[in-house]
């Protein structure tokens, strides 16, 4: 299924549970306190901002990161894959903004998988980091 399908079929189903919802709400046998929790629910579902805060303050943080596999990565912080090219596609939008570069992408690896040089294409993204059993490092856009 293409990504597109996917979009097109999760938005049937946000459709078709938001018409349950209204249906709910809408009949004379659902109590109040039920079609309140409904619209809460609609509420924080189609709000842009966080309604609920981050009580301890890292979990505020953790949005911000995607751990991401990897098979080897080179000193620039180009990761070598399955050859799937799912991470890239997904994070291509990295490579066009101008400010705000996040989240943080983190590659998890052993130091065994660390290598020379990754051929990379025009469509690969970079890592922000890599953490192994050495420690952590932070690569540079460059």
């Amino acid at each position: 299924m293409t990504l597109v399908q996917t979009l097109k079929a999760r938005a049937r189903e946000l459709k078709r549970e938001t018409h349950v919802l209204y249906l709910a709400v809408k009949d004379p046998r659902t109590p109040w306190y039920a079609k309140a929790v409904a619209g809460a629910v609609v509420a924080y579902a189609l709000s842009p901002i966080d309604l609920i805060p981050d009580f301890i303050p890292v979990i505020g943080y953790l949005d911000d990161l995607i751990v991401v596999p990897l098979v080897g990565v080179d000193g620039r912080g180009l990761r070598l894959g399955m050859g799937g090219g799912f991470y890239d596609r997904a994070l291509a939008f990295r490579r066009v903004r101008k400010s705000w570069k996040g989240p943080r992408l983190v590659g998890l690896a052993f130091d065994c998988q660390r290598v020379d040089t990754v051929f990379a294409d025009g469509w690969d993204v970079r890592l922000d980091s890599l953490a192994t059993e050495s420690g952590l490092v932070h690569f540079h856009e460059g």
